[in-house]
């Protein structure tokens, strides 16, 4: 890749000026990451940038990784199930039918760091990207790191940066802004469950800082968000100001409210607005056919909304437990004893300080132990259970399984030991399963 010039750097957006081509990489700031068979290639890529990596293909990636061939199974059958969705929403939309998507999805962060930096990529300050130039496999790729994370980190990150993976080659620059970030929030905070995408998550810490945000002032105006572009978005990442992590959370909120707003009165429209999108019409004027051109009325039905909208127990049941699977690891990593229950979990991990810091597309995230609400899970009829812990098998060398029975389908959070030694999360659906 020729040497590039640049001017402006910032762990959400990076921007670059080559002599013999204009590139455009976006990074994502997560801290991190459809069914079909996987191949395995019979030894490394010795042509591929970076070296030694081997390759996976999945029915839509090509995964270039140095995670074992079954991990990475699970991320491409994952992916697969994402990308089936992308399509399925914007089959009627223009754009180039491509090929595999390419995907690198590295052991470490050190790994993922020197593996764009074979690209020239500087990636000290993400967590996860998608980025695009004339030598890259496919014309494009995602990347992110696995180790130290949730699952739930690694796919929000994989599925926001897929997203704007699948809408470059869909409708190339044509999507504003507000809308790009807003669908990949919209994705990329979706779960699988039992290979069945879940779309519409809400999220209501996100919900409840707009709401604070309107209230003191300080949120984007309906308008001011429309119009925004790339400039401005970066000089509010830059600002350090509510209105760098607002305007990803004003997004996503928005994309959700075309989409399930008002029973879903607003889904036609929005998709006949992505239409005339792809077909070269200005955003403004497309807007204006879509919607009318009663703005504030709109925003007031948007307004209303937030202040109605409720939090998807699921996924909130499965982010808690992903987070005590995490703490029962760090526990069993020093050798303790599997706890006798919740509670005994809750006492150990807020004796030892355990928390979880992150960065996502609309800034930092932090899970701490201290936080009493993380110990227990809501049912669909909002009845409250504790989580159950089921000491592993002896002599497994594995920490305690996690379950929450009660859900709809239950979910027990269970420990897989691979090959090279390698201990990972995996998530059931079904039956609680004892060890």
């Amino acid at each position: 890749m020729a040497a590039c010039m640049t001017w402006s750097i910032h762990p959400r957006i990076f921007w670059a000026e080559c002599s013999d081509l204009a590139k455009r990489i976006f990074l994502s700031a997560a801290l991190v990451v459809i069914v079909g068979a996987v191949t395995l290639a019979a030894a490394p890529d010795a042509s591929a940038k970076p070296r030694g990596l081997s390759k996976y293909e999945s029915r839509a990636y090509v995964i270039h990784t140095n995670l074992t061939r079954e991990e990475a199974l699970e991320y491409g059958v994952h992916m697969d199930l994402i990308y089936k969705k992308y399509s399925q929403r914007f089959s009627v939309l223009r754009g180039q039918q491509r090929r595999k998507q390419h995907l690198y999805l590295l052991r470490t962060r050190d790994d993922y760091i020197n593996a764009m930096a074979s690209f020239d990529i500087p990636a000290q300050a993400s967590g996860g990207m998608f980025f695009w130039g004339g030598d890259i496999p496919g014309g494009s790729a995602i990347s992110t790191w696995v180790e130290g994370l949730t699952r739930d980190q690694i796919f929000n990150t994989l599925q926001h940066e897929g997203f704007h993976q699948f809408a470059h080659h869909k409708l190339g620059d044509q999507l504003p802004l507000w809308i790009n970030e807003g669908l990949a929030e919209y994705f990329g905070s979706a779960i699988v469950v039992d290979d069945k995408v879940r779309l519409g998550i809400v999220d209501t810490d996100r919900i409840d800082k707009i709401n604070q945000a309107f209230a003191s002032n300080q949120a984007l105006g309906f308008e001011e968000l429309l119009d925004i572009d790339l400039r401005q978005w970066h000089a509010n990442m830059l600002s350090r100001s509510a209105k760098g992590s607002l305007q990803y959370d004003q997004a996503w909120a928005t994309v959700h409210f075309l989409i399930h707003g008002d029973n879903g009165r607003y889904q036609n429209a929005f998709g006949n607005y992505l239409v005339m999108i792809s077909k070269g019409r200005a955003h403004r004027m497309a807007w204006r056919d879509a919607f009318g051109d009663d703005n504030r009325r709109f925003a007031q039905r948007w307004r209303k909304f937030l202040g109605e909208v409720e939090s998807d127990h699921y996924s909130v049941a499965l982010r808690r437990l992903q987070f005590l699977g995490a703490g029962l690891n760090f526990l069993h990593g020093k050798g303790q004893d599997t706890p006798a229950d919740v509670q005994a979990l809750r006492e150990a991990l807020q004796s030892h300080g355990f928390s979880l810091s992150w960065r996502t597309e609309a800034g930092p995230r932090a899970i701490d132990s201290a936080d009493e609400t993380l110990y227990a899970y809501t049912d669909r009829r909002d009845a409250e259970h504790e989580f159950e812990l089921i000491p592993a098998k002896q002599g497994s060398n594995l920490p305690a399984t996690i379950a929450a029975p009660k859900l709809q389908p239950p979910a027990t959070l269970i420990w897989i030991k691979d090959e090279e030694g390698n201990i990972r999360s995996q998530i059931e659906y079904g039956r609680q399963r004892r060890k």
